[in-house]
């Protein structure tokens, strides 16, 4: 098992809200192997995408919160770039990196999740998927004019995915405390009244879409 999940209460003025926090337990570099097997289209996702999924789908309910850590407290776990990546590499990487995780944000959509946010993230790894989340989305944008005729399942994937990247993932180097403080609490009634969205959003894909 690569990860562990664990239920954090946060106390807020609107009442308690559940958020699953989930950290890494083994030591997880991602480097140039896994860059070439995405330039090759050899994504579908990593283990690590596929056992978050399975945690949350098994945990039931709706309207989630999912905290991703970057690192455990014990410094045993942790997820990083692997070292000798240039910054060009990196910016490339975390680019597909986003594009190869977009079916897996469908399916937690799908499964009650309202926010992923990442913290304790490193300053490569926040900027290199801030990059990849403003490229990819510059590049759905651009090609959401020739939706109209075009099939109306592709078109439901392609709007879904655009309000995903500008809505559903957060990043950031700060710490779980802070981020619960400054982020999750302070801008709790932002990220609720999204909720009606990502549901319709969901209702509108094709079932393929968020299997």
């Amino acid at each position: 098992m690569i990860l562990s999940v664990y239920e954090h209460t946060l106390r807020s003025s609107a009442g308690d809200r559940t958020a699953l926090v989930v950290t890494p337990q083994t030591r997880v570099r991602v480097g140039r192997a896994r860059l070439q097997e995405l330039r090759r289209g050899r994504g579908g996702g990593s283990e690590l995408d596929r056992e978050l999924l399975d945690h949350v789908r098994r945990h039931g309910g709706e309207d989630k919160f999912v905290v991703v850590r970057g690192r455990s407290p014990s410094g045993a776990g942790s997820w990083r770039f692997a070292e000798g990546l240039s910054e060009e590499e990196r910016r490339e990487l975390g680019y597909r990196l986003v594009a190869d995780e977009l079916p897996t944000y469908r399916r937690l959509v799908a499964a009650g999740v309202f926010a992923l946010v990442h913290v304790e993230w490193g300053h490569d790894e926040a900027r290199a998927y801030r990059h990849g989340v403003e490229r990819l989305l510059s590049e759905l944008e651009g090609s959401s004019v020739p939706e109209v005729g075009a099939e109306p399942a592709q078109v439901a994937i392609a709007r879904a995915d655009r309000f995903l990247l500008r809505n559903l993932t957060h990043y950031y180097e700060d710490g779980f405390e802070e981020v619960v403080r400054s982020v999750l609490l302070a801008h709790l009634a932002q990220f609720e009244e999204r909720i009606p969205h990502f549901r319709a959003m969901i209702a509108a894909l094709p079932p393929e879409a968020i299997a």
